[in-house]
């Protein structure tokens, strides 16, 4: 990263303070609890990006195959399960159960259901504003075509905004406008496929997948919070993105692992039998 360093020096400066280490005289709370946490996890270091320890290194490199890992699983719950089996998976049952000795675990699971919602909308949204104010004038090879990779910002957002508008990046706004969109609605059939067929009929697999889908989710909104900050960051590309990711990392995901556990408690409660 150390040539590629002229570009930055307006707003930018390595071992600096947290407001240059984010390019921003008033950063936002979440942000620098989201710095204070790369730091940490990379070993406590002083605020210097051209360093980062193999945790830091491990998380970035495989955030992005989580997030296509994840896509992956939704797009054949949703998708592929519908056109082979004879009953689709999705819409199957609901997310409520009619027995009236449920109505907490009801309760437990709709919560679970909307936290995954909120976190998918999140996403869907930071992920298209990434792309829609950070993406360069023209393609290249750095990513830019692939929609689970979070493109490094390399410009400063204030020289984007003075360069004259290009067919490419119309198009590509458009279409990730699309992408990102599929993938919210795929997201959200998919969670509520998962949590009704574990819930409503106690399905151990299903209780498996979803915990699968909680490793993927905290290991990508990990590699998201190490991305906010530096010229490369987050932050750079969309503020509001970084705000938003740095909300779902520290806070959001969290809270939706709790409540997904919760779930998956109230769908096996300690008096039922499985296999009875």
């Amino acid at each position: 990263m150390a040539e590629d360093c002229e570009w930055f020096c307006a707003r930018y400066k390595n071992h600096g303070h947290i407001e240059e280490y984010l390019g921003d005289t008033q950063p936002h709370w979440v942000e620098v609890v989201a710095v204070r946490f790369w730091q940490w996890i990379n070993g406590c270091r002083s605020l210097d990006w051209t360093y980062e320890n193999w945790i830091v290194a491990l998380v970035r490199e495989t955030g992005p195959g989580f997030r296509l890992g994840f896509f992956c699983s939704a797009f054949y719950i949703v998708v592929v399960t519908s056109v082979v089996l004879e009953t689709p998976l999705v819409f199957e049952f609901d997310v409520h159960h009619l027995a009236s000795d449920m109505r907490f675990g009801n309760v437990t699971v709709a919560v679970a259901f909307y936290l995954w919602t909120l976190d998918f909308g999140i996403v869907a949204l930071s992920y298209y504003l990434c792309r829609h104010y950070g993406s360069p004038a023209r393609p290249g090879a750095h990513g830019e075509c692939t929609p689970f990779f979070r493109v490094a910002a390399r410009q400063l957002r204030e020289d984007r905004r003075k360069e004259p508008q290009t067919t490419y990046q119309l198009v590509t706004r458009a279409v990730f406008a699309v992408v990102f969109s599929l993938y919210f609605l795929l997201a959200v059939f998919s969670i509520h496929t998962v949590l009704s067929h574990m819930y409503i009929r106690r399905n151990t697999e299903f209780a498996w997948l979803l915990v699968i889908l909680l490793v993927t989710t905290f290991f990508s909104s990990v590699d998201d919070l190490t991305q906010i900050g530096s010229p490369w960051g987050i932050q750079e590309a969309s503020k509001t993105a970084s705000v938003l990711l740095s909300f779902r990392g520290l806070f959001l995901v969290p809270l939706t692992i709790v409540w997904s556990v919760a779930a998956i408690v109230a769908s096996f409660p300690p008096s039922s039998c499985v296999e009875c």
